[in-house]
């Protein structure tokens, strides 16, 4: 049997591309089994609201997991710390699925800012969100007030947000 020299060039050519092909998918198992998860915070309250000074207010903050294009990395035994303005008197923190677990254990921390903070949080797939839900007073005196958010996980995910409220 006679081989051309172009049966050859073909046959290389098949096997270079099932090489790379192969090559491709193995780096793409390994960037996405090795990601490190990412988590982002929002206030779900609207900030253009303005709160009535010296009453009673419910923020309602989402920690979610980003992930990435090619995949997310649950993010395990999150912590979430819901810092206020000194002027803000949190009193209760409530999460889970129906908000059932509680903390009413305010500190002063950094800054000088109030905070309260949620622990055990685990967000699994990309897209997945909890809720925290925080009671406080609002300040007595009119004006625009700091809230901070800081969320970390045993497994290296970690943000901080800064939103800003007014209180008339």
């Amino acid at each position: 049997m006679n081989i051309s020299a172009d049966q050859i060039a073909v046959a290389s050519l098949l096997v270079s591309t099932i090489t790379a092909l192969c090559a491709i998918y193995l780096a793409f198992l390994a960037l996405r089994h090795t990601a490190k998860p990412r988590v982002g915070i929002v206030l779900l309250n609207s900030t253009d609201e303005v709160l009535v000074c010296g009453t009673e207010a419910v923020f309602v903050f989402e920690v979610y997991n980003i992930g990435y294009w090619y995949g997310a990395a649950p993010a395990i035994n999150i912590t979430v710390y819901c810092n206020f303005d000194p002027a803000f008197e949190p009193i209760e923190l409530r999460y889970g699925s129906i908000q059932e677990t509680t903390n009413t254990h305010v500190r002063t921390g950094k800054g000088d800012l109030r905070y309260i903070r949620a622990e055990g949080l685990k967000l699994s797939r990309k897209g997945e969100a909890e809720k925290i839900h925080v009671i406080a007073k609002a300040p007595n005196s009119a004006g625009t007030f700091k809230i901070k958010a800081t969320a970390f996980s045993e497994d290296g995910a970690s943000t901080t947000r800064e939103f800003w409220v007014r209180c008339n």
